[in-house]
């Protein structure tokens, strides 16, 4: 017949019914004192966890003080951003110094950090408001900044270290309370013996036995150390016990290896609270989920800027064209994003007027026949360079776009138009279409490279422009010198034509002369033979003369009008 432990001592009737309540009640101070370092374990891991989220937010506000100074003052949108990014953090900070001081409010370092951690705030809060409103005072100010940082970080990692001399501190307190309470069983074990000699020695050795495996179990603990599980067995307080801290050692195990995955980086470690009074596990949980946030967020942070550098060694490459880089541009950004089909849209001028003209496609039915040219507010793409934003859809029509692969077609799901603009002027429109939903980050980084990239395409379009009238300024060039020489080899020629109107005008003048020599002979000679030549042919002869010289001065009068 199994009896339990009262069942038991009822059979020592008197003083070793007394001894035995006496081993009980040592035994359950035991345990109080057991479960009391254990809260007192509960609380420095609140203390710590509430200590690192401070410590974590208090240098992200610092970083994003810092990082102010080089946001552009003209993005509005970026500068909402960041604002709203340093209030969260900001009041994180201020939210995990306020429990931190909450859990002991009469220590007067947490009283010292708290008064330090109201002043970073409050200076904090002044120095990024001045900042962001462009304030030169804030590059004064920021001087100050580095010692205000200083006085906060010592005492939080004095605090820091002091915690952990506390969990030596319960440690020790842990072994001396369990020592002390070995020692009162072992004395009222040995009373009862004197008490009942037979029956005192087969309850004693039986319970002293169990309770010893208890007791060893919990000094180890009391150091730190993980022992093995003890073979719990029996229906009694004290197999109850040992069943209890087998449970309780199975979950230290358990927080122990969560931990250590923690501590390697692994975040996406399970853990299991063993109730919802579970205080430690509820904690580590938090700590896990924060830490989780945070390495997310630097996640999407580095993968941006991973994006915007593999962008900028596009651009570098392929700038020299506008087709080419606009072909590079979209397959980059397909796979990068990890989408399915995208089209690259130029603005440019047609019959004064302004058109978006199709320069290149990624993953495109050529078949459907998309539109090349789209005019302002036609479509949605239209649209968008009318309003000059960013718009997503989401579950868009069947019949709107088709992503045709060699296993068929399918309609995309989602779908983001892009403008490419800078400075209120719109160079450009991409369009993109995926089956997956695109994440917020996404169309943030979407945003933010689309100002790059329409920087890029104001360069190359000026750059073809400026190529475009170098050549036009050549080809004039080149008709000014043809012109230039037409006209000298004219005025050689005229020149040439000058010079023999004037030898020929010459010779005329000097067969005029001797024309008019030998008419004043021929005169004397008419006059000496006058009277043996007849009348007429004297006037036939003169008529003739004269008619001669009639004609080579009408010759000598052309040329010089030619002239």
């Amino acid at each position: 017949m199994k009896l339990n432990i009262r069942q038991q001592i009822l059979l020592l009737i008197g003083i070793n019914s007394v001894l035995i309540i006496l081993v009980l009640y040592i035994s359950y101070s035991g345990i109080v004192n057991i479960n009391s370092a254990r809260d007192n374990f509960v609380h420095k891991a609140r203390q710590l966890n509430y200590l690192l989220v401070a410590q974590n937010m208090r240098d992200n506000v610092r970083g994003i003080i810092y990082r102010g100074f080089a946001v552009d003052r003209s993005n509005e949108k970026e500068i909402t951003e960041i604002k709203d990014e340093f209030q969260t953090q900001l009041n994180a900070f201020i939210s995990n110094t306020e429990r931190l001081v909450e859990m002991d409010d009469t220590d007067s370092l947490l009283s010292q950090i708290n008064a330090k951690a109201k002043e970073f705030a409050v200076f904090s809060t002044t120095l990024f408001s001045k900042e962001m409103d462009g304030d030169a005072e804030s590059f004064l100010i920021i001087n100050d900044f580095p010692a205000l940082y200083n006085s906060l970080v010592v005492p939080m990692n004095v605090l820091n270290a002091n915690i952990q001399r506390n969990y030596a501190i319960l440690e020790e307190e842990s072994n001396s309370t369990a020592k002390a309470s070995l020692s009162g069983i072992f004395s009222i074990s040995i009373f009862s013996i004197l008490g009942s000699i037979v029956i005192s020695i087969l309850i004693s050795n039986r319970i002293s036995r169990r309770i010893n495996r208890a007791s060893n179990i919990i000094s180890e603990v009391s150091i730190g150390k993980l022992p093995e599980r003890n073979d719990a067995t029996g229906s009694d307080e004290v197999g109850v016990m040992l069943k209890s801290l087998n449970n309780y050692l199975d979950s230290v195990t358990e927080t122990v290896k969560f931990a250590v995955q923690v501590g390697k980086g692994n975040l996406n470690a399970e853990y299991k609270a063993l109730s919802e009074y579970d205080q430690l596990g509820h904690s580590l949980l938090e700590m896990r989920n924060n830490l989780k946030k945070v390495s997310q967020e630097d996640e999407k942070r580095n993968w941006t800027l991973n994006g915007m550098a593999k962008y900028v060694e596009i651009s570098r490459r392929e700038s020299h064209d506008i087709e080419s880089f606009a072909e590079h541009v979209l397959s980059y950004l397909v796979k990068y994003l990890k989408v399915n089909q995208a089209f690259f849209y130029t603005v440019e001028e047609k019959e004064d007027q302004e058109v978006l003209m199709l320069k290149a496609a990624y993953a495109w039915d050529k078949k459907k026949q998309r539109q090349h040219e789209i005019e302002k507010g036609n479509g949605l793409t239209g649209q968008v360079w009318q309003e000059g934003s960013m718009m997503y859809l989401r579950d868009i029509p069947g019949d709107y776009i088709r992503i045709t692969s060699g296993l068929g077609t399918a309609a995309p799901r989602n779908l983001v138009i892009l403008p490419l603009k800078i400075n209120e002027v719109v160079y450009g429109m991409i369009e993109i279409a995926s089956f997956q939903d695109i994440e917020s980050h996404e169309l943030n980084f979407l945003e933010k490279i689309a100002e790059n990239i329409a920087s890029t395409l104001a360069n190359v379009q000026t750059a073809e422009k400026t190529k475009e009238l170098l050549y036009q300024s050549q080809e004039q060039t080149v008709r000014l010198h043809a012109q230039e020489e037409e006209m000298r080899q004219s005025m050689e020629e005229m020149q040439a034509t000058q010079e023999e109107l004037a030898r020929k005008e010459k010779e005329y003048m000097q067969q005029i002369f001797k024309l008019k020599e030998e008419l004043k002979a021929y005169g004397k000679v008419l006059e000496q033979n006058e009277s043996r030549l007849e009348e007429e042919d004297m006037k036939d002869q003169l008529e003739e003369a004269l008619r001669k010289q009639g004609e080579m001065a009408g010759g000598i009068l052309i040329n010089r009008s030619l002239l």
